[in-house]
């Protein structure tokens, strides 16, 4: 899907169908949607773009499969994606700027519980990391409430309690 205003676009990826890989592992753009993306894109250049998917273009706990991010190369390289969260990790993590990327986001950290993880080496660096824990030792739950204010949003980590834990504004 895709959501715009004359500050933003935001695309719903579906990053999980597609024949090859029906257990949605892999994560991949099946049909043309990353064409599409492009051609919204270049219909509005002047317009913050904003990603939604499942399945995550890098990772600093895990090795995976280009398929996803290749597809999105082309926009990416131009610099035409200022914001992108997934959360196919089950893990929270707000990450540096990567790949052209401005605001890469883990949120994957709301409906299936998650022990720690240990960053690959080399990985890509983290601005944040959410570390809370239950008593079992996995991460709490929590979301992201994200307000819109013309070209710019904050962003508000809340935990399964309702505690906000961090808050970051996309400029």
């Amino acid at each position: 899907f895709l959501m715009e205003n004359e500050h933003w676009q935001v695309f719903g990826l579906d990053t999980s169908f597609d024949p090859r890989d029906f257990s949605g592992d892999i994560g991949e753009l099946y049909g043309e949607q990353a064409a599409w993306v492009a051609q919204k894109r270049a219909a509005s250049p002047e317009k913050r773009c904003l990603i939604l998917t499942h399945h995550q273009p890098f990772s600093a706990y895990d090795e995976i499969e280009e398929n996803l991010e290749r597809r999105l190369r082309p926009i990416r390289s131009l610099g035409q994606i200022d914001v992108w969260f997934w959360g196919h990790e089950h893990l929270c993590a707000v990450y540096d700027v990567h790949d052209n990327i401005r605001y890469p986001v883990l949120l994957g950290h709301g409906g299936f519980p998650e022990k720690p993880k240990q960053k690959r080496l080399g990985a890509p660096t983290i601005s944040y990391e959410w570390l809370s824990t239950d008593a079992s030792g996995f991460r709490l739950f929590g979301f992201a409430v994200l307000d819109f204010d013309a070209r710019q949003i904050t962003v508000r980590l809340v935990d399964e309690n309702g505690l906000e834990c961090h808050q970051f504004i996309i400029p």
